[in-house]
């Protein structure tokens, strides 16, 4: 049977490499707040970025999970469904068919409880979220059928036979010998799986070889003895099991990582609030321009908790690609990764870190940072060239495109044509995106770059203030109005009119 997916995954559109994460340390990021097993998951999920419907369908969920009942309900429905996999789990496990009979009827019970608790009456009243109804109504006619009906009646009157059982006392004889009685009762458990297996386990004649190899079963004639003093009720159980066995379907089990991605994302947003970060649902661009205000790196949060410089993020059609320069230590990776994390979190129908925006929903996104050497077996410039290939292998005009100094690792010469002729070639692709790089000069090769996409210029400026603290914003200019040596020599008085007037005073 097929679920409705609560991730619209039909609207996906596109694809991002895993190593993006990687590279933006995103995956890091995420690790640190919600722990390995949350990132994983969600990264899994937004790898795969949303077409414009998809995006608006999430945005509304997430809305959704503002209001503290909406938390509740999909923290509860995930508590049902990890049991509920526990328990088909169980019932997979046993062989013993009378055992397996029973262990089937404590799993109809839970889906059965699943299915009614997602059908929330009053709580649906309340939903504005397309997802979120469209979920509720799949669910309701799975109810509302004559064969749920039908089946959650026939389960229900299987348990009041198993109750009006009451207890039943069972004489045994342990493996040494020794007589034992035991009390079996029905009423504490209706389905019989717990208390069976525990007296199985206690009486079996190999019960020491069982546990150490982790199997237990039911004593054959223990079970046989049981059935015939009540054998309706057991015909009954067994019609049932053999009935509806394939009702269930371990496909539903799906829903466990879909309600920990919302949940999980929705903790992740919370913190970075707590921690100072403004956040904002992005308008969709129906135009291929994105407009970011105050747009913060969050990956600085892994080594400060304070202090991060916001920088405003723009793609339009006059300029879709940008060559970013400026001095070491400006600011301009944390610049390409703000880029990434935006338009990656917008993607998935999530808020990003910034105070508005606008963005146009791109299908693909790469990413290019300098390897670390020791993590490669060839040569860095050959590792670049084989990773420039598979970028240039997919990019199409829908593509956004960041690449962090790349060909840095050969001789200048050679890095600035082969930087030149890959910015050639995204543009005529018509991809957007962003080069950072030390050649300043390059601005001037790529001036003249004609293609789909339009070249535009970025450069790290020092914020000028009294103190001279060097904080870095990124401006849309060609070069830098102030260099960082610029800006030492006169915190420290070394500038050429400031040593002149020294030597003036000296005289």
């Amino acid at each position: 049977m097929t679920y409705f997916d609560l991730l619209a995954r039909d609207h996906a559109a596109g694809s991002i490499p895993e190593e993006v994460f990687t590279d933006i340390s995103f995956g890091e990021l995420l690790t640190k707040y919600l722990g390995e097993k949350a990132a994983s998951n969600i990264i899994a999920v937004i790898r795969r970025p949303l077409s414009a419907a998809g995006i608006k369908l999430r945005q509304e969920l997430l809305l959704e999970l503002e209001k503290a009942a909406i938390v509740d309900y999909m923290s509860g429905l995930k508590l049902m469904v990890q049991d509920l996999e526990i328990k088909y789990n169980a019932y997979h496990y046993q062989e013993n068919p009378f055992y397996k009979a029973t262990a089937f009827l404590a799993l109809a019970e839970q889906y059965a409880a699943f299915v009614e608790a997602i059908c929330n009456r009053d709580l649906q009243e309340t939903i504005s979220s397309t997802l979120l109804q469209d979920f509720i109504a799949s669910f309701a006619a799975i109810m509302e059928s004559a064969a749920f009906v039908q089946f959650k009646a026939e389960a229900e009157k299987l348990k009041e036979d198993l109750q009006s059982i009451g207890s039943v006392q069972v004489d045994i004889h342990t493996p040494e010998g020794i007589p034992g009685a035991v009390s079996l009762s029905l009423k504490k458990q209706p389905h019989l799986a717990e208390q069976l297996l525990a007296i199985a386990d206690q009486y079996s004649s190999d019960r020491r070889l069982r546990r150490a190899s982790g199997h237990k079963e039911l004593s054959p004639n223990f079970v046989t003895g049981l059935s015939r003093l009540y054998p309706q009720i057991f015909t009954d159980l067994e019609r049932f099991h053999m009935r509806y066995q394939n009702l269930i379907s371990s496909s539903l089990f799906a829903y466990r990582n879909q309600f920990a991605f919302y949940l999980d994302l929705k903790s992740f947003f919370t913190a970075l609030g707590k921690d100072g970060i403004p956040l904002c649902l992005p308008r969709i661009s129906a135009a291929k321009r994105t407009v970011i205000r105050d747009a913060y790196d969050i990956t600085l949060l892994l080594k400060v908790s304070s202090g991060i410089v916001p920088n405003d993020i723009e793609f339009n059609t006059e300029s879709g690609f940008y060559l970013l320069t400026g001095a070491n230590s400006g600011g301009k990776t944390a610049y390409l990764r703000a880029v990434a994390i935006c338009h990656i979190l917008f993607s998935a129908g999530g808020y990003i870190p910034a105070v508005d925006a606008q963005i146009y929903p791109f299908r693909q996104l790469f990413t290019q940072f300098p390897a670390d050497e020791r993590m490669i077996k060839v040569g860095r410039l050959e590792d670049e060239q084989r990773k420039v290939e598979e970028i240039m292998a997919g990019v199409d005009d829908s593509t956004l495109v960041l690449l962090n100094e790349t060909f840095s690792s050969t001789n200048e010469e050679l890095s600035l044509e082969l930087s030149c002729n890959l910015i050639a070639k995204l543009c005529q692709a018509g991809a957007y995106g962003l080069f950072v790089t030390h050649h300043h000069q390059l601005a001037d090769r790529v001036a003249e770059v004609s293609g789909e996409t339009k070249i535009g210029f970025l450069t790290a400026v020092v914020l000028d203030d009294a103190a001279h603290t060097r904080t870095y914003k990124i401006r849309p200019q060609r070069v830098a109005a102030q260099s960082y040596a610029q800006t030492i020599l006169e915190k420290y008085g070394l500038t050429r009119s400031q040593l002149a007037k020294r030597l003036l005073e000296v005289k």
